[in-house]
C-alpha cells in the first residue's frame, strides 16, 4: 500500500494540473500565461503584459502598434511611429501621402494647414516666425486685424 501511495498523489496532481489547461489549435496552454488568438497563435503574458497578436506575431502594446492587423511599427522614445508603405515614421517629423515619406516643414507658413492628426491623436505644427495659429491654420494678426497692424510704408 505504501507504494501505491505515491502513484495515487501523483495520478491526482496531475488531473488538478491538466484540468488549468486550455486547448489552442493542438498545443495545451496555462491560460495565466498565455492567450489563445483565433484558436491557433499563442501569445505570452509577460509580468502581467498580455501580448497582442499582429499577424502571426505576438507585441507587447506599450513597445508597438499593429496595422492593418499585419504590420508592426515600435514606439520610439515615448512616441508612436506610423506606418507608410513598408515603413515606420516619426509623425513628428514627417508626413505621409500615397506610402512616401516626406519631411515636415520646420514651421508653417501663411494660411498653411498646421495641424496633423494620426490614429494616436492631433497635434500642432509650429507657425513661422510672426504668424499665429487660427482655427488649425498659420495666419499673418496683421490680416485678421488689419488695424491693429502699423501701415506699411508705400
Amino acid at each position: 500500500m505504501a507504494r501505491l501511495l505515491p502513484i495515487v498523489l501523483t495520478a491526482i496532481f496531475a488531473s488538478i494540473v491538466a484540468a488549468d489547461l486550455e486547448s489552442c489549435g493542438s498545443a495545451d496552454y496555462d491560460p495565466a500565461q498565455y492567450t489563445c488568438y483565433d484558436g491557433t497563435l499563442l501569445c505570452p503574458i509577460v509580468n502581467g503584459d498580455k501580448y497582442l497578436a499582429c499577424g502571426n506575431d505576438c507585441y507587447s502594446a506599450t513597445k508597438y502598434t499593429c496595422f492593418n492587423g499585419d504590420f508592426l511599427c515600435p514606439f520610439v522614445n515615448g512616441t508612436a511611429t506610423q506606418a507608410c508603405g513598408d515603413a515606420c515614421y516619426n509623425p513628428f517629423k514627417y508626413s505621409c501621402a500615397n506610402g512616401q515619406l516626406t519631411p515636415l516643414p520646420s514651421c508653417i507658413g501663411d494660411f498653411g494647414v498646421n495641424e496633423i492628426c494620426t490614429n494616436q491623436g492631433c497635434f500642432l505644427l509650429p507657425c513661422c516666425p510672426g504668424l499665429i495659429s487660427v482655427a488649425d491654420h498659420c495666419r499673418d494678426p496683421c490680416q485678421l486685424v488689419p488695424g491693429s497692424c502699423p501701415m506699411s510704408a508705400s
